[in-house]
């Protein structure tokens, strides 16, 4: 699993911590990004993860039912909200708007 962690003008957040919970086992695998925003999580087995980003200064972002594959590196690019880590932001994938 590799990304770019952003904030809303586009600039990258550096040592922000990217956390992947597996929905089925809990196992967690974690990272944090780079000066450049960039993070990568090696050897994450398959299954569909519960990814959250908090950084300080930042709102936690929670990106759901994020579906890794075997044999396949998995994008996820995010952009964090300005606001404290104590306010989340939640996105839940195959969930239908309301």
């Amino acid at each position: 699993m590799t990304g770019q962690i952003t904030d809303p003008s586009g600039a990258t957040v550096t040592q922000a911590e990217v956390r992947a919970v597996n929905h089925d086992t809990q196992q967690a695998y974690s990272a944090r990004t780079t000066d450049r925003g960039l993070y990568f999580i090696p050897y994450v087995l398959p299954g569909t993860y519960k990814v959250t980003v908090t950084s300080q200064g930042f709102k936690t972002q929670i990106q759901d039912n994020v579906l890794l594959e075997a044999g396949k590196s998995t994008g996820l690019n995010l952009s964090l909200q300005l606001g404290t880590s104590t306010q989340t932001v939640e996105v839940l994938r195959g969930a239908a708007p309301h």
